[in-house]
């Protein structure tokens, strides 16, 4: 990455997060709607491809509020991060909660496939974290 001698170094920070989010979640999004395809015009389940489908979009979209909700602590300067902060990350956990009870509500598959969604974006956020390493030997 080349970086623009005017450009401040958060501002690049800022730059560099949000293109490796856009990285992880658009490789995230391609391998779950590829398995989600396969298993169903293979495997007929369309509760499994559906959850597979809903864990790669809903890890994508934790993936973002835990980017916003981590950058206002840090900028905010205060050790905490403040009152609202610790008001979104409940409601983070409370969404979480709320779409697990949704997902079961469908079907045990849809929730087990929405599982195999996150494992491969924790798969994919690994691999893409470490090869963006600047400390990562060849």
């Amino acid at each position: 990455m080349t970086r623009i001698a005017s450009s401040s170094p958060e501002k690049i920070n800022k730059d560099l997060s949000f293109q490796l989010i856009l990285s992880v979640s658009s490789r995230t999004l391609l391998g779950c709607l590829a398995v989600s395809a396969l298993v169903f015009f293979i495997f007929s389940k369309t509760d499994l491809s559906l959850g597979l489908f809903l864990g790669g979009i809903l890890s994508c979209l934790n993936l973002f509020s835990l980017r916003c909700i981590s950058g206002k602590i840090l900028y905010s300067g205060t050790p905490r991060g403040g009152g609202p902060v610790w008001l979104w990350n409940l409601l983070r956990w409370f969404l979480v909660a709320l779409v697990c009870w949704g997902l079961v509500q469908i079907s045990a598959f849809c929730l087990l496939g929405a599982l195999a969604g996150y494992f491969w974006f924790l798969l994919v956020l690994g691999w893409v974290g470490k090869k963006h390493d600047p400390d990562h030997l060849p």
